[in-house]
């Protein structure tokens, strides 16, 4: 059983850089493509919603059911001319709040009819991996473009350490951060 854990950690590692690579590589295609429609949309939606629109904007997609990901939110700023540390320290608190909330949500979300049978389903997985990882679990899951509102909901269910959780959970601020900052630098070797 370890060496299959061990292994599915292998495999979330290799998804998880995959993902970033994903990540940048589209921000470099918009940035050669579209770019002065994607500057003005994002010159559009930081003017329109503002740091406290993007910040509800992230708590809501990161800690529901919605599909709009937080990673829609670090394309929607990346192209601007907004600073770098002021949105990114934004929204990765934004996000380290919405993982609180996620957690919280998790075992009400858990007990709804059409959830119940997937979560069972998978539970004795998910509290295997909490148990043998612990707070690496989350961790590794909070600097990852894997659903974070799937991991926090899953946290909560599985009963984590709710200490333990937010500790994992405050690498989103260097995350955001480094995200906005790689996306930003993709952006600006392209368009200039």
């Amino acid at each position: 059983m370890l060496d299959t854990q061990r292994t599915e950690l292998r495999r979330l590692l290799v998804r998880a850089l995959l993902g970033v690579l994903v990540l940048v590589g589209v921000m470099a295609g918009l940035s050669a493509l579209v770019a002065e429609p994607v500057e003005r949309l994002t010159a559009w939606i930081v003017g329109i919603l503002g740091l406290p629109g993007l910040a509800a904007g992230l708590i809501l997609g990161e800690s529901t059911p919605l599909p709009i990901p937080g990673d829609a939110w670090l394309v929607a700023v990346a192209a601007g001319d907004a600073p770098v540390i002021v949105v990114g320290l934004t929204l990765g608190v934004s996000s380290v709040a919405a993982g609180s909330l996620g957690y919280l949500l998790g075992p009400v979300l858990a007990r709804l009819p059409y959830l119940r049978k997937r979560v069972e389903a998978h539970r004795a997985r998910g509290e295997a991996f909490f148990s043998q990882f612990g707070m690496w679990t989350v961790a590794i899951g909070s600097i990852t473009p894997l659903p974070y509102a799937l991991l926090c909901w899953t946290a909560g269910v599985c009963r984590m350490s709710y200490k333990r959780f937010l500790a994992a959970t405050l690498l989103r601020v260097p995350r955001y951060l480094g995200y906005l900052l790689l996306f930003r630098l993709g952006w600006e070797s392209v368009v200039g």
